[in-house]
């Protein structure tokens, strides 16, 4: 995926809380495919399995289901809302 990404705090705060990282997040999207939010044109989402640490073995990981909102921003995109992650 080579584009411009911008991920807020409270995005990133919400990766930290899920034992996840930017890096994490970014070779999601990578792989996943962009689809258009309907009625929206400056909005895409992913949607797919992103693999999360287990808080009390973080060698191992559990699949869980996000939806991963984009919005267009300039030249780039911003990660708008990331849907799927426990609190």
């Amino acid at each position: 995926m080579g584009l411009q990404l911008t991920i807020p705090q409270r995005i990133r705060e919400q990766l930290s809380a899920a034992l996840l990282d930017e890096s994490d997040l970014l070779e999601f999207l990578r792989q996943a495919r962009r689809e258009p939010v309907s009625g929206q044109a400056d909005r895409e989402h992913c949607r797919g399995s992103l693999p999360v640490r287990r808080a009390l073995d973080p060698e191992t990981s559990r699949l869980v289901e996000v939806d991963v909102v984009l919005e267009r921003r300039g030249d780039g995109w911003e990660v708008a809302a990331l849907d799927g992650l426990d609190a």
